[in-house]
């Protein structure tokens, strides 16, 4: 976009006009990530518009040229509408996964710049597991046990514990909360000796679902 500005030499009354161009400015395209649940419904189409502008950085959006350079399209289908400065995606019936949109914006003098939208198309039956980070195994009464809610929507599962140098101290296959860990040493489901506790102190773990199509790790505090 130019703007012209007068400028005027008053003791000898000569105006000039010389141009401004903001058009220099080289925008900035960022990245968005988004979800959508994707749940079927009779007479209902599922979609989701991404305003993928709003964390870019440019002069005008009036001056830009918009353009999805390529998508992966697995699982949903990305378009331009509103004169492209907004996206719309639609999900697949009964798909659920992860989309790349990779897009551009340039100005009018060719200066361009490229980001990707990140779509997430959500199953509505997938149940969310959460995992305590900590627990307190000491006869107390309170927290004894180490129970992961959700667990029992996944009982094709394998539940691994690690030292923090790495030693597995604990591994269960089809682990739920009828029979949660209590601390103690078990290594391919065999205790090393009768009322053995782990020691206080911070270890890992790794939860395998469904021969390893998903996996979560992260840490254990036990206390006492």
């Amino acid at each position: 976009m130019r703007f012209y500005l007068p400028i005027c030499l008053l003791s000898i009354l000569i105006c000039l006009n010389f141009s401004v161009s903001f058009g220099q400015i080289t925008p900035v395209a960022q990245n968005d990530t988004v979800s959508i649940t994707n749940k079927s419904v009779a007479n209902e189409v599922i979609y989701i518009e991404v305003d993928f502008l709003q964390n870019d950085k440019f002069s005008d959006v009036d001056e830009l040229e918009i353009s999805i350079l390529n998508q992966t399209d697995q699982y949903g289908k990305m378009h331009l509408i509103e004169n492209n400065t907004l996206m719309i995606y639609y999900p697949y019936e009964n798909s659920y996964g992860t989309d790349t949109i990779r897009y551009q914006i340039c100005n009018e003098n060719k200066k361009c710049s490229k980001a990707l939208v990140i779509v997430n198309a959500v199953d509505p039956n997938q149940v969310e597991l959460l995992i305590p980070s900590s627990f307190t195994p000491n006869n107390d009464g309170t927290n004894e046990k180490f129970f992961i809610k959700g667990i029992e929507n996944y009982p094709e599962n394998e539940f691994i514990v690690f030292s923090r140098w790495g030693t597995k101290v604990f591994e269960k296959r089809n682990y739920s909360n009828d029979d949660a860990w209590d601390g103690g040493y078990n290594k391919a489901g065999v205790k090393l000796g009768p009322g053995d506790k782990l020691p206080k102190g911070t270890y890992f773990f790794k939860l395998i679902i469904k021969d390893k199509e998903y996996v979560k790790s992260g840490y254990i505090v036990i206390k006492y």
